[in-house]
């Protein structure tokens, strides 16, 4: 409308029109030419009344329907509602960036994952626990190189070549740390289980303390933290590192807690010291597994102990708790049989082996 005005206001000698059923809505103006004026040139002066008129009523309609507030006259409305879409992205900057995280997390982008999860840290932004534990998983099921070193120290680790470059178990512990108040068991748990498969069991040890002093003052015995699992995963790591003393020292605080060691617990100690021919330890085991109430040994506890003992070369002693076995009735299979005839063999029993393989023919164990 202001654009015909100026227009009309450009010639010189102009015909007016009563302009008729004029209005300012939203709908299109209507102009009816019906009373022809007979050659009036305007006046410039009011014309520019006029323009001056039309302008004041359309920026008097725009200010009501435009959402610029009083706030942001003297800006650019652009920068408001910048301001305003910074406001809301903020507001959900935390959520999307928890899900761009796991995203790349799942995607295999680790390295970029913690950038990403240490700038929104270091943002203020409150980021969600499971966030934290989809990071910390990915970082403990990395490249894993073992440490059979007893006197491994986190600190010289960076000066061996044991280290794999995809392995972040270190940047897991940060990021447990980076926690704060808001750390789980879960955490804790998942960062002790990688220790322990790296066979660093002084660290999985001290984690293992944190997550006592954190979370284990309970007194619900059937929720304990830490649970059963945890600890067995501590004590397996202790007899593959050959620490007896610390798996006996466990076993006997992990009792005190009112955590109970079942016979999965012994027979997953016991195939370690059948694999390492650790025939001393396993013995002791299997005799802690006799008196722990509300244990009792299998058939796959007095095996792993025979086996330990075959590969020792101790026949006598694989014999002995063979016998016992037998004697308690207990129904053997064929890997008991041949775990007893290979300990026969080791120890140029050749009689005893075929007495047993007979044995064996007459039972029908296949």
């Amino acid at each position: 409308r202001l654009l015909m005005i100026f227009h009309l206001a450009s010639l010189d000698n102009l015909n007016f029109c009563c302009i008729h059923e004029a209005t300012l809505t939203d709908t299109p103006t209507k102009f009816t030419h019906q009373v022809p004026m007979n050659h009036i040139t305007p006046n410039r002066r009011t014309v520019t009344l006029l323009l001056v008129v039309v302008s004041v009523i359309l920026l008097t309609e725009a200010f009501q329907t435009s959402p610029i507030t009083t706030k942001s006259i003297g800006r650019n409305p652009s920068c408001r509602f910048t301001s305003e879409h910074q406001t809301d992205s903020q507001a959900s900057s935390s959520p999307s960036s928890s899900r761009s995280i796991v995203s790349l997390v799942e995607n295999g982008n680790l390295d970029d994952a913690l950038s990403m999860l240490q700038n929104v840290d270091g943002g203020g932004d409150t980021i969600p626990a499971s966030t934290y534990h989809a990071v910390i998983e990915a970082c403990c099921a990395g490249k894993v190189e073992r440490h059979n070193n007893k006197k491994y120290n986190k600190n010289n680790s960076s000066n061996n070549n044991n280290k794999s470059a995809m392995d972040k178990i270190n940047e897991a512990a940060d990021l447990l740390t980076a926690m704060g108040e808001e750390v789980t068991s879960h955490a804790y748990e998942t960062l002790i289980s990688g220790y322990a498969r790296r066979g660093r069991w002084q660290d999985a040890y001290r984690t293992l303390a944190a997550l006592e002093e954190k979370f284990g003052s309970s007194d619900d015995k059937d929720n304990a933290v830490p649970s059963l699992n945890v600890y067995q995963t501590v004590l397996i790591a202790f007899v593959e590192a050959g620490e007896y003393d610390h798996m006996n020292s466990l076993l006997t605080r992990m009792r005190r807690r009112g955590v109970r060691p079942t016979v999965f617990t012994y027979n997953s100690l016991l195939k370690i010291c059948a694999q390492t021919a650790r025939w001393r330890e396993a013995v002791s085991i299997l005799s802690q597994c006799q008196r722990e109430p509300g244990v009792n040994p299998d058939l796959v506890t007095f095996t792993s102990t025979i086996r330990a003992c075959a590969r020792a070369r101790k026949t006598d002693k694989a014999m002995e708790i063979f016998r016992v076995v037998k004697d308690m009735g207990v129904k053997m299979d064929v890997y008991c049989y041949t775990t007893a005839m290979d300990a026969c063999a080791k120890g140029r029993r050749w009689k005893v082996a075929l007495s047993l393989l007979d044995e064996m023919k007459e039972k029908g164990i296949e």
